[in-house]
């Protein structure tokens, strides 16, 4: 192997390195938290970087864990009633959502996210909700599933091969004209 060849590990070498699952590790990645580059035309992981976090194994997995709702709501220190009307109203938001053997949609939620809401938007943990949480959204509406990945990391993701949940709006109805039939 060449220099710049022995430096990187492959994405799945990587995880496998690092002992976390693909939605962890992705996570991961789309966060900042693993840094990666790009080594003959393949985005890779620096060998550097793979130790760094080897040393501290219980800060990346805590970094990149999953959680549901509940325990959000838990971890930012908030009821269940107030994490679901911040959660409609958009002012936090799902990093994934999957559709569970009942066909309902689960959302998930960084741990490392919900552990830093109250410092990051102090305004929502107040006696009541100001106005509208999430500037530029109506209160009221579902907000939480509008678009759970953003377009820059589009690119990223199809490179580790996941499929980008987008929620699109449904399509509008089509007025269908009715002429008279042709004559024959």
């Amino acid at each position: 192997m060449t220099g710049t060849a022995a430096q990187c590990l492959t994405l799945e070498a990587a995880r496998r390195e690092l002992g976390l699952r693909r939605e962890e590790f992705t996570l991961g990645i789309e966060h900042g938290v693993i840094r990666t580059c790009w080594s003959g035309g393949e985005l890779c992981v620096r060998a550097g970087e793979v130790v760094r976090w080897r040393a501290a194994p219980g800060e990346l997995a805590e970094l990149t864990r999953l959680v549901h709702a509940t325990e959000t709501a838990g971890l930012a220190g908030i009821s269940r009633h107030r994490f679901d009307q911040l959660a409609r109203a958009g002012a936090i938001r799902p990093v994934r959502s999957y559709t569970n053997r009942c066909h309902a949609e689960v959302w998930q939620y960084s741990a490392a996210g919900a552990r830093q809401l109250p410092e990051r938007r102090p305004e929502l943990f107040g006696a009541r909700l100001p106005g509208c949480p999430a500037p530029g959204r109506r209160v009221g509406l579902q907000e939480r599933g509008a678009v759970l990945v953003e377009p820059e990391h589009g690119a990223l993701l199809a490179l580790l091969g996941v499929t980008a949940t987008v929620r699109a709006p449904p399509p509008a109805s089509k007025a269908i004209s009715r002429s008279a039939p042709a004559s024959r």
